[in-house]
Formats: C-alpha cells, structure tokens, sequence
C-alpha cells in the first residue's frame, strides 16, 4: 500500500535498507547491532547522495555526526503518565530512546503542546529546537462512503447510533462506556453504540475479554462490535453516525478527534488536556472516570436533534482545504530545521 501510495508522488524516492544475506548466519543478539550499523552507514550514505537537508523520523541508533539536520518525533508520553500499563523492559526502552534523542536530536517534533511540555519537563537538558505539528484526517474521493443501507444489510445497524472507533487496548477506557450504557439500561433508555477495532492488547491478554465479559453479562445488545474494517466502510460510520465517542485516559494526539472534525460530528470525549487543546466543534466533554457523568451526557446527546452531515463532496472539499493548511506548517517546520 505505502509502494502504490509513493508511486503516485512525482517528487519521492523510496529506498528499501534490507538486512543482508550474509548476516543470516551470525547469532541474532550480535546480528542485531550489525544491522544497525549497517543500516545507519547507509542512511549517511543515501543522504549524502541524495543531498537530503532534514532527516525525518530519525531513527535512534544513527543520531551521532549526520550529514544533515536530524528532526526526531515523539508521539507522546503515556509510559510516564500511566506507568502501570508499561512492562519495566517496555518502560525502560521508551525512556532510553526519547532521552537518547533529547540529547542528540537536532529538532524534535510534536503532536501536541501536551507532549511538548511534557518533554521538556522531563528531559530538562534537552538539546533540540521543538517544534509542535498537529496532523489532521485526510479524506478524498477514493474513499466512497457505503449507502446506509448497505451498512444495515453487513452489518445490522440502526438507523440511529453512536461510533466509538479505538482498538481495545486498555488506555481506550472501552469500560467506562459500557458501564454508562448500563446504567442507562437500568433508567430505561436504548442507546445504540457501534465499536470497531482490534482485539489485541499486549499489554493484558484477558482486557478484551473482560470488555465482551462484561456486555454479555449486563446484556448490552445494543452493543455491537465490528472489529477491523476497511477504511471506507469506517468512514461510512462516520458519516451516517449520530455523533461520536472518545472515552480514552491518554492521548499524544487523538485522530479520532481529527476524523470527527473532519465529518463535522459531535463528539463526547474524555477530559483530559491534549483533547481540550484539540478543541473540536461541539465537543461534550465528561470525567473519563466517572459513568454517571457519561451516561447523563450520552442521553443529552442521544435526544438532541443534530444537524445532518454534510455531503461528502462538501466535506472532502473543506478538509482539503485543512490538510493543505497543515501540510504548510509542516513545511514550515522543515524549511527552518534545514537553516540550522
């Protein structure tokens, strides 16, 4: 997909650092610091002949004596803001790696003012320009929306429901939703909740289950859950959603948030800091630890009369003009890493 997407682009190369055949023989430990050199001689290698000016996302092993600017990235620090989430080997790797670049990284780049806060607190001797580059959700043409019909026909949903599209990882705060649906269960309310993502968490082998434990057990039928979809049939339950939820402890950058905006949705999103700097239209914000708080704000959404989504022509043509404003800051960025 990233070979047919490049070849599109007049104005890109794409160069392939293979492991060579020669190492397949040598013990792994050893071949993997090989590897790393080699790699490392020939990124020096290509940018010298390509006479690259910024090296994006620079990789740690090849940060000493680079034959141009190094702009490194970080997309945020949640090992340090949930540590109990993190193995120590986990921990221990992701703070070696971002201290590493703190020290030798010519620029370092963000996705939010949060992490960038948090970087500078946490690496005080940092030696890099900081820059803050906040992406945003491409949409276009070759993502044709499904009819409503057809999503009812594959998968049974109603005409009416909320999406809540994370993985099932543990910082995705799935539970607080389906504690919150509930609780409205309970009151007599139907609220229709439509998940997709993947059921994988490495981190905690049972948390999926758990979640699936818990809707068969309260008997939340008006949950359904879809799992991994191809892109247009999640942009489909964008579009035709009544609004959206973001229930997530920690974020660097939600692109949930930024696919909500893009289709002009509501959103009722966790309270945490990256999600008021995002600052969607409309947003519903509430405790992520408190389900009483979402379950009142779930019904208030539910009940109120939104607008209707735009047509996908409009909505495409508005958000081009967004990508093309924050493609421009990224250049931006880029021109000045190249003047230092």
């Amino acid at each position: 997909i990233f070979k047919n997407f490049v070849n599109e682009l007049s104005d890109v190369k794409l160069r392939y650092l293979g492991e060579p055949s020669s190492l397949a023989r040598i013990p792994e430990r050893v071949r993997t610091k090989f590897l790393k050199i080699y790699r490392a001689l020939n990124i020096r290698r290509i940018i010298k002949e390509e006479h690259i000016d910024v090296l994006f996302q620079v990789p740690g092993y090849c940060l000493y004596m680079l034959p141009a600017t190094s702009l490194g990235w970080i997309p945020d620090f949640q090992h340090r803001h949930l540590k109990y989430l993190f193995s120590e080997e986990d921990y221990a790797y992701r703070d070696l790696h971002y201290s590493r670049l703190s020290k030798w990284a010519s620029c370092m780049i963000f996705s939010s003012d949060c992490a960038r806060r948090d970087y500078e607190r946490f690496y005080p001797h940092y030696k890099s320009k900081n820059f803050v580059y906040s992406f945003c959700t491409v949409i276009d043409n070759k993502n044709t929306i499904k009819s409503l019909e057809f999503l009812q026909e594959k998968y049974g949903l109603e005409e009416k429901f909320f999406y809540l599209p994370n993985q099932f990882w543990v910082h995705k705060n799935h539970m607080v939703v389906f504690k919150a649906l509930d609780i409205l269960k309970k009151r007599g309310h139907k609220i229709k909740v439509v998940c997709t993502g993947s059921s994988h968490e490495h981190r905690s082998s049972r948390h999926y289950e758990d979640l699936m434990s818990f809707i068969r057990d309260k008997g939340l039928d008006d949950v359904k859950n879809l799992g991994l979809l191809p892109r247009d049939h999640q942009y489909s339950l964008y579009y035709y959603a009544h609004a959206v939820i973001q229930p997530s402890l920690f974020e660097g950058w939600s692109s949930i948030v930024e696919d909500a905006r893009a289709f002009s949705k509501v959103i009722v999103l966790s309270d945490i800091p990256v999600h008021r700097e995002q600052n969607p239209p409309g947003a519903v914000y509430f405790n992520p630890h408190d389900e009483e708080e979402l379950a009142e704000k779930l019904l208030a959404v539910w009940e109120s009369d939104l607008p209707r989504t735009s047509d996908y022509e409009e909505l495409v043509a508005r958000q081009n003009k967004h990508v093309q404003a924050i493609a421009r800051n990224l250049l931006r960025v880029f021109e000045t890493c190249k003047t230092m």
